[in-house]
């Protein structure tokens, strides 16, 4: 007879060494294998169609989680990142926050705690624009334009890295690919 053996339950502290647990793919996990099944057996369904999504959303996941690693290693978020990046852009113009908010794709309240945690950091200033002194302009700091240099190239070389599989001759082809499958999202939204 065979004897169970037991693991110790680990501590908080031995977890957090280990990092994320591996997370599975959503095309392997349960639901996934689930949802391509249901997709197989019923009429109207294309089960590869489903497969190319899912499989996208789990190069995805992945993708994302690289790129925070390389902006992580800078102590940015991904938003304070693309604060950095446009006013790198732009620089040396100043940009007023509501029209950062315009650049970066989100909210002026976003924006506002963004600019907070890049100015405690020093990586950004913020002065009152000389014509409307409501208004604050946003420049970046010497040590911003040292820090933003650093973590784009880490964010690029990063994203380069994830692509490095991806041979010359296909990555027009997977560019157009991913051009018809947004099209296709937005259509199916519709």
């Amino acid at each position: 007879m065979k004897t169970a053996t037991t693991r110790p339950t680990p501590t908080p502290a031995t977890l957090a060494r280990r990092g994320p647990a591996p997370r599975a793919k959503r095309s392997e996990c349960l639901a996934g294998r689930t949802l391509l099944a249901v997709a197989r057996r019923r009429k109207g369904l294309d089960a590869t169609r489903c497969q190319v999504v899912f499989a996208h959303l789990d190069a995805a996941h992945a993708l994302q989680h690289t790129l925070q690693q390389a902006l992580a290693a800078h102590g940015l978020t991904e938003l304070q990142f693309a604060v950095l990046v446009a006013l790198f852009a732009l620089h040396p113009e100043p940009v007023a926050p509501a029209d950062l908010a315009d650049y970066t794709a989100v909210s002026r309240a976003a924006i506002t705690d963004a600019v907070v945690r890049l100015e405690s950091l020093e990586l950004l200033s913020r002065a009152r624009d000389v014509a409307d002194r409501r208004v604050f302009q946003l420049h970046l700091t010497g040590a911003g334009q040292v820090a933003v240099e650093r973590a784009l190239m880490d964010y690029l070389r990063a994203a380069g890295a994830a692509a490095r599989m991806i041979k010359p001759d296909l990555q027009q082809e997977l560019l157009s690919a991913y051009q018809r499958l947004q099209e296709g999202a937005v259509s199916a939204a519709a």
